[in-house]
């Protein structure tokens, strides 16, 4: 059985940005409707839907409807790409900061070595909590910044396979 989202649309307006006045191949998507697409998409655990947008008979247009639903995909396509791309540049520069770190601690560890020497202690106290820092803020990038945005990009996953109708109210 097919999961169903159905949103009810005074016109085709509510769609879309108020903001924009572009053509509909090309408007931004509202705030209001992602907001209700995200938070009904939410319940869903499967990753199809189908999204049912009804609308009075009489504002309904056939031509227009082809264009819209090729826009709503393109706008999800586009946002899940960028997204993706975000999580990746999060764990590349996170793997980045670790590595750096460890190269810092083996190099307060190699002044570890340097006995006597007041300058080398002080630049190993230094060295230290610095090497520290970065491992373990590289790490948070890695493991918990870089999933932050998991739950929208679920989202427009699903959204991208969803098969859109409009339908009469």
């Amino acid at each position: 059985m097919k999961n169903i989202v159905q949103l009810s649309l005074d016109s085709y307006q509510d769609l879309f940005s108020d903001f924009d006045p572009r053509a509909y191949s090309e408007r931004g998507l509202s705030d209001d409707f992602l907001h209700e697409l995200k938070s009904a998409v939410r319940e869903i655990f499967v990753e199809d839907f189908e999204l049912i947008l009804s609308l009075p008979e009489k504002e309904r247009n056939l031509g227009l409807e082809k264009t819209i639903t090729d826009r709503l995909h393109e706008y999800f396509k586009k946002h899940e790409q960028f997204l993706l791309r975000e999580k990746r540049d999060q764990i590349k520069s996170g793997l980045l900061m670790t590595a750096f770190g460890f190269l810092i601690m083996c190099g307060a560890w190699f002044l570890s070595w340097q006995e006597g020497n007041k300058m080398m202690s002080l630049l190993r106290v230094i060295l230290e909590p610095a090497g520290w820092f970065l491992s373990w803020g590289g790490l948070d990038k890695v493991f918990f910044l870089s999933n932050k945005n998991n739950h929208s990009i679920t989202f427009y996953k699903k959204a991208i396979k969803a098969k859109i109708v409009f339908v009469n109210v």
